[in-house]
């Protein structure tokens, strides 16, 4: 995985009384740190130093920049230390400041001071000189410091355990992810359930032979009782064979032998799945007598599911509210109507459509730009026939007409319009895309099918049997087609098909579930739908278009993204940016230094509005992430 191509671009400005501050994220050198589950926090009274306070857990960020250094040192600046101390159920407590680390390896000796503020107190934490690990990018240090005033006079202890940050993929567990809680010695049933949830893989450091990440924000659950958090480490390589390797230390709960801390570990073996997807079961290395946990993880670096479905639904929260979602509808699986059929194609000339027009293929383009085609052709007030194998946009254009895009496969005239069932562009421009119609390519010398994933560029980038040959369908010639696809910068395909079939490995496959080439469900269609609580009794509704929002996407082409505000009434702020991306999510934070949190959804639109109330009232920063 090319870590380039992992961090969204990034904007931020400020907004508040007074003129607007633009400021580009500087381009310096910095390496970006974490804070590991190991770091803790506590004090020591001085009017009762056998009463500690602690250890609290601390979590947090600093930024360490090199420095000139003499021949035999390494030095850096640590700066924007932000470190939080869980000390309760309340907010948690907040060390702020920076000081300085150094290293030498000749003199095999390091050393850490720090200058912070914990409230109102003040502190000059230090480690002293230190015995230096063998090289390693982790910092692993133990600093004091006394506070004479404050709240709390006494000593302040810091151990600091932190990662490097060099890039990060968010990650969701896929279907066939369980959790098994079961004992062996008492004979009582085994319990098992699938398992939901995600985590943030970061890549923590890269090495001729191996890969090493750390797990942070780890949450695993089943249901409403059984929840799993934590951190956890990772490597993969080898000098000889590759393999992979994983610890999680979690917290559980909901178990059979009650609230644990806990330590899984896999056996470690070859990679079953093809990076960046991720296969891996683990199992806990010391159980009580009565539990005995395993987990399988299927995990892939997936933020959101953009699709339509085949069949509309009424959704079950406020159904008397919430309009009838059709199949013209781009819906996110997190429950949420992206964008509704009438402004999909109110650019297209509809400004009042009587009915919704249902989609068929789907893609997002740079730019925010959606394309898709319809399940039928179409005639436009403003751009007249519509096929249904013609390509057209949200921003009111028609981007390729079918013709246009079987030009390069050389077929008989008259040429016919195939339908469009599937499309993605990809960052180079080239467009895959799917038919309805199976016809001939005099060029190639072969029949295109319904299956086959197609080229603009006049070849057949992946054919239907290589896409099913995993699942080994009972009906070798039966072609159930493809409805919508995903094609991964790995190669590997996800889609689903016009038609179930039955899999000799797997039993009966709907229409709508989500497949990967590689032979694995990666979602049902009711797990797609399921947020929405439809209250249609459907096993399936069908998919018909699909976007992946992912970090693993190559990143928008450099450009200067501005944001330029527009203040409303009532505190509302508009934002506005030309921005190259495909999707975007704004985030604020009331003060310099303070962690941003989206204050959007991820949106394919080029502004936004926040209607949060902040505005002129008080100082905000914002910045503009996209994919």
């Amino acid at each position: 995985m090319n870590r380039s191509s992992t961090f969204p671009q990034l904007c931020v400005l400020l907004l508040g009384f007074g003129p607007v501050l633009f400021q580009p994220r500087a381009q310096v050198e910095q390496l970006a740190y974490r804070a590991v589950r190991s770091s803790a926090f506590e004090v020591q009274p001085t009017d009762d130093p056998s009463s500690v306070q602690g250890p609290f857990r601390v979590r947090g960020r600093f930024s360490m920049t090199p420095q000139v250094s003499p021949l035999d040192w390494e030095n850096y600046r640590i700066s924007d230390l932000r470190l939080e101390v869980l000390m309760g159920a309340g907010h948690p407590a907040i060390l702020r400041g920076g000081g300085t680390f150094g290293r030498s390896a000749r003199f095999n000796r390091m050393r850490m001071d720090l200058d912070v503020r914990f409230g109102e107190t003040t502190l000059h934490l230090a480690s002293g000189e230190l015995p230096a690990e063998p090289w390693t990018p982790d910092i692993d240090m133990v600093l004091k410091g006394k506070a004479d005033d404050g709240a709390m006079p006494g000593t302040y202890v810091l151990r600091l355990a932190a990662v490097r940050e060099l890039a990060r993929w968010q990650y969701r567990l896929i279907d066939g992810s369980s959790w098994t809680d079961d004992c062996e010695m008492c004979g009582r049933p085994t319990i098992r359930w699938p398992l939901h949830g995600g985590f943030d893989l970061v890549l923590v450091e890269e090495h001729p032979l191996f890969n090493r990440y750390h797990l942070f924000d780890v949450r695993f659950f089943s249901g409403t009782e059984y929840e799993l958090s934590g951190e956890g480490d990772y490597q993969v390589g080898g000098e000889v064979a590759l393999r992979q390797e994983l610890r999680l230390d979690v917290d559980a709960k909901g178990t059979f032998g009650g609230p644990r801390t806990m330590s899984l570990t896999n056996m470690p073996g070859p990679p079953t799945r093809l990076w960046p997807m991720w296969a891996v079961d683990v199992q806990e290395a010391e159980s009580t007598p009565m539990s005995k946990l395993l987990l399988e993880l299927r995990a892939a670096p997936v933020r959101k599911f953009w699709f339509s479905t085949t069949h509309g639904m009424t959704p079950g929260l406020q159904p008397d509210t919430q309009p009838r979602i059709s199949g013209g509808d781009v819906l996110a699986d997190s429950g949420r109507r992206v964008k509704t059929n009438a402004q999909l194609i109110s650019a297209l000339g509809w400004a009042e459509p009587k009915e919704a027009f249902s989609v068929d293929a789907l893609t997002i383009a740079p730019g925010g730009e959606i394309w898709f085609s319809f399940s039928e052709a179409q005639t436009s007030p403003t751009l007249g026939a519509i096929g249904d194998g013609d390509l057209v946009s949200s921003h009111g254009r028609i981007v390729r007409r079918n013709g246009d895009l079987m030009a390069s496969f050389g077929l008989m005239p008259p040429v016919p319009d195939l339908g469009l069932d599937g499309v993605q562009v990809m960052d180079d421009g080239e467009i895959l895309f799917s038919i309805v119609r199976e016809s001939f390519s005099e060029r190639l010398g072969v029949t295109l099918r319904p299956g086959d994933i197609l080229s603009s560029r006049g070849n057949v980038t992946r054919a239907a049997k290589e896409l099913l040959a995993g699942f080994e369908p009972e009906d070798q010639a039966a072609d159930p087609g493809l409805d919508a696809f995903f094609v991964w910068p790995s190669g590997e395909v996800w889609f689903s098909t016009e038609s179930g079939f039955t899999s000799k490995t797997m039993g009966p496959i709907m229409d709508g579930a989500l497949l990967s080439d590689h032979g694995y469900v990666v979602a049902h269609n009711l797990d797609l739908v399921q947020p929405f609580q439809p209250l249609e009794d459907l096993a399936d509704f069908g998919l018909d278009g699909l976007f992946v929002v992912t970090d693993v996407a190559a990143p928008p082409k450099p450009a200067r993204v501005l944001l330029s505000p527009e203040n409303g009434e009532g505190g509302e702020v508009r934002l506005i940016w030309p921005g190259q991306g495909r999707v975007f999510q704004v985030e604020a934070t009331p003060a310099v230094g303070d962690p941003f949190a989206p204050v959007s959804p991820i949106i394919p639109d080029l502004e936004w509005t926040d209607s949060s109330g902040s505005g002129l009232k008080q100082s905000s920063y914002y910045r503009l992430r996209q994919w």
